[in-house]
């Protein structure tokens, strides 16, 4: 059973980029990394798989596609806006602390803002089957 997983990203170019993808890459990350190499905004496309245009913040693992799967560029027909995100932080004693930023803030700057007591140079935080140090 091989490990190295792929997906084929269909570029409005003309060309065909394969990208190196795991179980926790994001839709977002594998468009970052096609508009990086070939000098297109990210802003401007989407991924599209047949005619269902993905989610950017979608995790591969649960989007249900399978490997060598052939996507394409599109350009957004809607443009992406930064709107207030509502974050809940669960701590090992079961308590929630809430608080409401933007998409833009860093995960160390979320737990400044809220009374968080840890020390922040040992803590763990786990995101989406994404560990974070």
């Amino acid at each position: 059973m091989a490990t190295n997983k792929n997906v084929i990203i269909l570029v409005p170019n003309g060309r065909r980029q394969n990208v190196g993808v795991t179980p926790n890459t994001t839709i977002l990350q594998i468009l970052e990394e096609v508009c990086q190499k070939y000098g297109y905004n990210i802003d401007d496309y989407d991924l599209k798989h047949y005619n269902r245009v993905l989610d950017p913040n979608a995790i591969l693992r649960f989007t249900g596609l399978a490997n060598n799967a052939q996507l394409e560029m599109v350009p957004c027909t809607k443009a992406r806006s930064i709107s207030i995100v509502t974050i809940g932080i669960q701590l090992e004693n079961g308590e929630r602390l809430m608080t409401e930023v933007t998409p833009n803030t860093t995960l160390a700057e979320i737990l400044q803002n809220v009374n968080f007591n840890e020390d922040l140079e040992k803590i763990t935080l786990i995101y989406m089957h994404r560990e974070f140090l």
